[in-house]
């Protein structure tokens, strides 16, 4: 979406995502003329499954599709093996979210904090959310099946100490979804990341601050 000519702006959903999960007020990006591409992994919305995929499959998906694109530059915004135990276990949340996709939401409204509250109320934003829910499982569960077996894998798939890209990583400081010091130790192992920690801020706080992000992002050149 935007001008073709536009600098190019990649966005890659969490899990589960689609690629209808783009922020709803689009104001920042549109002021600055940006193309935006966004993707999904295997088995979400449109993308067919690729059983037993980690994550460098879908590095080299998003390789291809900006070649395709004639993109060469971009701007990135970012255990056992028991499938049927895990299928089980998917099965109850995943059924819940295709009936009510905010349902989660709701329910952790109460302890969340202040400022995923705030989002959370934002009926732009529940728009936008139950539609890339409901667009994530369009093809089943089995997308957020294979994602989760790849988050619990090994991660020798990806060589984080040769990624040479500039990164800054964004983090609610009050997190409950993800814990700063997960990210913590993510970054870590990035050679060129800096983690930028959001105040007492919960796991929704870049959605509010996205003006904050871009502009970080593009003055890098």
């Amino acid at each position: 979406m935007g001008p073709p000519d536009g600098a190019a702006l990649l966005r890659m959903p969490g899990t589960p995502g689609s690629r209808w999960f783009v922020r709803a007020d689009r104001e920042a990006m549109r002021s600055r003329g940006l193309q935006i591409v966004t993707t999904e992994r295997p088995g979400y919305g449109r993308s067919t499954r690729l059983p037993g995929r980690r994550f460098a499959e879908h590095g080299d998906d998003v390789a291809r599709i900006l070649d395709h694109l004639a993109i060469d530059r971009v701007h990135a915004l970012v255990r056992d093996g028991d499938e049927a135990g895990l299928r089980s276990l998917l099965d109850g949340p995943y059924t819940q979210m295709r009936a009510d996709p905010l349902a989660g939401f709701t329910a952790a409204m109460p302890q969340a904090p202040a400022s995923d509250q705030a989002v959370m109320t934002d009926p732009r934003w529940r728009a936008m959310q139950t539609r890339g829910l409901r667009a994530a499982f369009a093809a089943g569960i089995d997308g957020w099946i294979d994602e989760t077996l790849a988050i619990f894998a090994d991660w020798t798939d990806v060589d984080l100490t040769a990624v040479r890209t500039s990164i800054t990583w964004w983090h609610g400081g009050t997190d409950r979804n993800t814990p700063v010091s997960a990210a913590q130790r993510l970054v870590d192992r990035l050679p060129h990341a800096t983690l930028r920690t959001l105040g007492a801020a919960g796991h929704l706080e870049p959605y509010r601050r996205e003006e904050e992000i871009l502009a970080e992002l593009l003055a890098r050149g």
